[in-house]
């Protein structure tokens, strides 16, 4: 009959274990990082720019009809992008912090798109292009390889420019997996579009009859705007299309494909991008419980993994004294995974005391878990041997499947070892009559444990 020990499940919650931090700052070029001895991984957490603010109008000659407001409207803030990053000790990184957009044509670096250039030229009645226009917020992002724009591993997008006007509206926002498109500025139809996983925004649409029309965003590049009151697209994996007459730019989108354990928030950061490299230790399974189930012949050790990094194998001991440990056995891991998986392994021979989990990586180190202990008392005596005595021969009758037995003497000398496939309650007749008198040991193997049973050879 079976019987269930209440034994309490051991929940271990596993911390990130994290080190030495490097941070990166908005410089305008790339900056190199070369990876020290010992760090194989890094915590990567981006943060893109802000899209540039118009002021509203300061041109009361060209345009005394315009209200002025020095707030106008706002860029869009920068998105955040966070993953694991594998690395190698002496490989070379390139960080590229995105730059705030600016008023005119001063573009946000690493991708912002551009407004048009600041003057104070008056044009078919309207504004000229001082503070009506302003550049998207350039993404942040990481490279390995050749540190071209397909060699970026995540990339935190930045926010696109806001139109010329009053009233305090805000751009679209640097992504997300999807840039935003806020439907802002004096003509929300004209804003330009977000950018994506698999192309950039689309440029808003042109209503004025000033300079051109506005751009799409592309891999890696906001859209340029094309006229005045409007923006330029963000920069990200895909920049955000630039804005059309009266159309704020749209965000760009972040990427997290080089990375693992990621994810995004969009519109979070202002002023310029940043981005920190902290050296992340990673332990190398979550563990989620460790139990074991008691039945009279056996017991079952039961544990779950809910993420396991490099996992070569776990060793299950046993100690009477949570001191002296021994192997009991070795249970194959499931290398690198973020699903769960079940592990149990039964045994017929397990008696009550502590047992505790060693899990070994592929490069040979190892985590030990906390013991559990178990009660259970398992009926080894599954074997029957008579007559004993015995002269000429004796019956092994067992109540398991048989697969081999060994008959040693008192000297430890092995006198017989034999392979055998014997159903349970099968009896078995072994020929003992060349046996010098004495007492034997008799080892019973089955598919799942042993017994040991003793006769004495008359």
């Amino acid at each position: 009959m079976k019987k269930i020990l209440s034994i309490s499940a051991l929940s271990f919650i596993v911390a990130m274990n994290y080190g030495q931090v490097f941070t990166f700052n908005y410089t305008g070029a790339f900056q190199t990082h070369v990876v020290p001895a010992g760090i194989t991984y890094y915590q990567v957490d981006a943060w893109g720019a802000e899209g540039g603010s118009s002021r509203g109008n300061t041109d009361q000659v060209c345009c005394n009809w315009c209200t002025w407001d020095p707030a106008g409207h706002q860029g869009g803030n920068g998105g955040y992008a966070e993953g694991i990053l594998a690395v190698t000790p002496g490989q070379t990184l390139r960080i590229y912090v995105g730059g705030m957009g600016g008023y005119g044509n001063l573009g946000g670096w690493n991708g912002g798109g551009v407004g048009q250039p600041v003057d104070n030229v008056c044009f078919n009645g309207g504004p000229g292009g001082e503070w009506t226009t302003s550049s998207g917020g350039g993404a942040s992002d990481v490279r390995t390889g050749a540190f071209g724009l397909g060699n970026r591993v995540i990339v935190a997008a930045g926010g696109g420019g806001a139109e010329w006007a009053g009233g305090g509206q805000t751009a679209g926002e640097g992504g997300g997996v999807t840039g935003g498109a806020n439907p802002g500025g004096d003509n929300p139809g004209a804003s330009g579009g977000p950018g994506t996983q698999v192309a950039g925004g689309a440029g808003g649409t042109q209503n004025c009859n000033w300079l051109g029309m506005p751009s799409a965003g592309g891999f890696g590049f906001g859209g340029n705007t094309g006229t005045g009151h409007s923006g330029g697209g963000g920069g990200g994996y895909y920049g955000g299309g630039a804005g059309g007459c009266d159309g704020h730019g749209g965000g760009g989108s972040s990427y997290l494909g080089g990375v693992t354990a990621a994810s995004t928030v969009p519109g979070v950061r202002q002023n310029n991008g940043l981005v920190t490299l902290t050296n992340f230790i990673p332990l190398p399974v979550e563990m989620m419980s460790f139990t074991s189930d008691c039945n009279d012949d056996y017991v079952t050790f039961r544990w779950s993994t809910s993420a396991e990094v490099n996992n070569s194998y776990f060793m299950l001991q046993r100690s009477s004294d949570a001191i002296n440990w021994s192997d009991v056995t070795r249970v194959e891991g499931n290398g690198s995974s973020n699903v769960q998986h079940d592990y149990s392994y039964k045994s017929s021979t397990s008696d009550k005391g502590y047992y505790r989990l060693v899990q070994f990586d592929m490069n040979g180190f190892s985590k030990t878990y906390d013991p559990i202990y178990s009660s259970c008392i398992i009926n080894k005596n599954f074997v029957q041997i008579y007559p004993n005595p015995s002269a000429d021969y004796f019956v092994i009758n067992s109540s398991k499947d048989m697969t081999s037995y060994e008959i040693t003497n008192g000297q430890g000398q092995v006198m017989v070892s034999k392979t055998i496939n014997i159903a349970a309650n099968v009896k078995h007749t072994v020929d003992c009559s060349q046996f010098a008198p004495g007492v034997y040991s008799i080892r019973v193997h089955t598919p799942d444990g042993f017994d040991v049973q003793k006769i004495i050879i008359e």
